[in-house]
């Protein structure tokens, strides 16, 4: 939940977006590997709003911000464009297969979904453990909203 975080493998900010999430947002220069080495190389940095290095990256809130929106809004369309996610798709399955998404990238999430095959990052974090959060991030928003309405105003 940190902005300013960075893990062993280079991934960074508050979503651990890493090397391909970041040049498919053209943040990061094409072919920039998922290293810490190669991360914190300001010469793989395109200087997209500002963005000049990952120190810049991790301290600007807004920027990430705007990147993991946008980030989702990419792997929205491509699972849409692989048959994933269709008119018939619950809200809490959206947020599932969008959440599994985030952790292995849309075509990771979609052969995962499509076959059930063990899919993970390299932490060891599966797939259907991040379908499984985004599932009961929707599934409590009636809880929520039920809670905040009983509050004294």
């Amino acid at each position: 939940g940190s902005y300013t975080a960075e893990n062993q493998f280079g991934y960074q900010g508050k979503y651990q977006l890493g090397s391909k999430a970041l040049q498919d947002l053209g943040y990061i220069k094409s072919g920039t590997p998922q290293t810490p080495e190669a991360m914190n190389n300001p010469n793989n940095w395109t200087g997209k709003d500002g963005v000049t290095s990952a120190e810049v990256f991790r301290n600007n809130s807004s920027v990430q911000e705007s990147a993991m929106y946008n980030y989702t809004r990419q792997n929205y369309a491509s699972l849409e464009r692989q048959g994933v996610i269709t008119a018939t798709t619950t809200p809490d399955q959206a947020a599932g297969i969008l959440s599994a998404s985030h952790l292995v990238g849309a075509t990771g999430a979609a052969n995962w979904y499509k076959t059930g095959s063990l899919t993970q990052d390299a932490n060891g974090v599966s797939a259907a453990t991040y379908y499984n959060r985004g599932v009961y991030s929707q599934t409590q928003v009636p809880v929520i909203t039920a809670s905040n309405a009983s509050k004294p105003g």
